[in-house]
């Protein structure tokens, strides 16, 4: 038995070994610290040290021996800097994403970004900062934590600067979505003006990567509620569109567990909605049903009609995957009623493209016909993201151009009814949930007549 004992401490030894090298991130005067704190006090081990340095600034407190300190060295390179740096320095210290770039810090600095990359270049001299790659800066672990012990020192400094960054992300996240303007009701609106375009704001999404999560995540622990809520609903198109569906749940659950403290009441059944689109996607249908159900009961509880389409809409997507046309029929005309009343563009155009697709699926080619040629015919705005512009939610893959041609030249005029049928019984029609989700829906530049959309997609005799 002891010798198994020991054994087994033989076994651990090396891997705390390792995990302490890890801790002091590789620094020769932290790693000096180690050694001689284990050898002044034989009755340490190493995995007990390891449980000591556990919290970041724990960390530091533990990498002192005499008048030896790793926090005095970096305390001593940090006051050689200039008041630019000093201040770049402790703010860039409060960025919960391994990585920062120069809009992260031209947001958190308030500064041009040209302005912001001199600052982190200037860390990168000192040694304060690492550059992993062209453009993208991190801390060292304990560089990290002493930058965040000054940041506490200068609280009127910090709050500022961690709101600029949730700004930030939220901007990046409704401007990359196709949902629009009308898809967002409630809080800020984008007002970046680091972002060229759509385009630009998802590729710095895309360089975010698996950090986009952990954005969530601070802000909930910052009791910012609502700039959780807000993030994680801006970034669900992004990452449906991305098949990035593990991170959408992480980021939904995250937001939900502080829903019930954000000020926007809207966000309790958005959410929601949102998670049974990611469940929709992946095939989950009653999972997707109970979400959209919640929401539609939260919305209608609260007024809240945007939510109330979105989840009606949701529900009759699934109706639709589940071969229950009869029931997603009402479901998608209610919705399509709601979302013109609420002017959201994204949703309007959604229900008509379902609603053509269960009246295609059905056999009713007129009623399809009519219903696609209102999503596709309607005038879209002259900048912006086009359906054969952005890739393919489901799949993964670009959206076909031909594909989105063929519907739109399968909508409009034709000389008869017999060719009409054969070019839609031919046409590959893209539509959420079957295939995937068309990209960038028409926005509507004023409601459709409500007598002649009616008479189209919802009239008995149509049905």
């Amino acid at each position: 038995m002891r010798r198994l004992v020991g054994e087994e401490r033989a076994d651990s030894e090396p891997q705390a070994m390792g995990e302490l090298v890890r801790l002091c991130d590789g620094l020769p005067l932290a790693l000096q610290i180690v050694g001689a704190r284990l050898q002044t006090r034989p009755t340490w081990t190493p995995a007990f040290l390891v449980e000591r340095m556990a919290g970041g600034e724990d960390r530091l407190a533990e990498l002192s021996a005499g008048n030896r300190s790793v926090e005095a060295a970096f305390r001593l390179s940090y006051d050689q800097l200039p008041q630019r740096l000093q201040r770049g320095f402790r703010v860039l210290g409060l960025v919960p994403t391994a990585e920062v770039d120069k809009l992260v810090s031209a947001a958190m600095l308030d500064c041009l970004p040209a302005e912001a990359e001199n600052v982190l270049e200037g860390l990168v001299d000192v040694s304060l900062l690492q550059q992993p790659g062209p453009g993208r800066y991190r801390f060292h672990d304990l560089v990290r934590a002493h930058a965040r012990v000054l940041a506490q020192a200068t609280p009127e400094e910090h709050a500022p600067a961690r709101t600029a960054l949730l700004r930030l992300y939220l901007d990046a996240g409704r401007l990359a979505s196709d949902w629009g303007p009308g898809g967002f009701p409630t809080g800020p609106q984008p007002t970046s003006t680091l972002f060229s375009d759509w385009q630009h704001a998802e590729r710095w999404l895309d360089t975010a990567g698996t950090g986009l999560p952990d954005v969530v995540a601070h802000a909930a622990a910052l009791g910012e509620a609502d700039h959780a809520c807000w993030i994680a609903e801006a970034l669900t198109d992004y990452f449906l569109r991305r098949g990035h569906y593990h991170e959408l749940r992480t980021t939904l659950e995250t937001a939900l567990a502080c829903a019930g403290e954000a000020t926007d009441l809207r966000m309790a059944p958005a959410l929601r909605s949102s998670m049974g689109m990611a469940d929709v996607y992946q095939g989950r249908f009653t999972e997707a049903h109970t979400w959209f159900t919640t929401a539609l009961d939260i919305s209608r509880q609260n007024g809240e009609t945007r939510e109330e389409a979105r989840a009606l809409a949701g529900l009759g997507a699934v109706a639709h995957s589940l071969g229950r046309g009869e029931d997603a029929i009402p479901q998608l005309t209610t919705a399509l009623k709601l979302s013109e009343r609420v002017g959201d563009s994204w949703l309007t155009g959604m229900s008509l493209s379902l609603l053509g697709s269960v009246h295609h699926h059905h056999g009713r080619i007129e009623a399809a016909l009519d219903c696609f040629g209102l999503t596709y015919t309607t005038p879209r705005p002259a900048a912006g993201p086009t359906c054969s512009a952005r890739p393919s939610s489901a799949s993964g893959t670009p959206t076909s151009a031909k594909a989105a041609t063929a519907r739109r030249t399968t909508c409009s005029a034709a000389p008869s009814t017999s060719s009409r049928r054969a070019r839609l019984t031919s046409s590959r029609h893209c539509c959420w949930p079957g295939s995937a989700p068309p990209r960038r829906p028409p926005t509507w530049t004023k409601p459709c007549p409500s007598t002649t959309k009616h008479s189209l997609c919802t009239n008995s005799s149509t049905l």
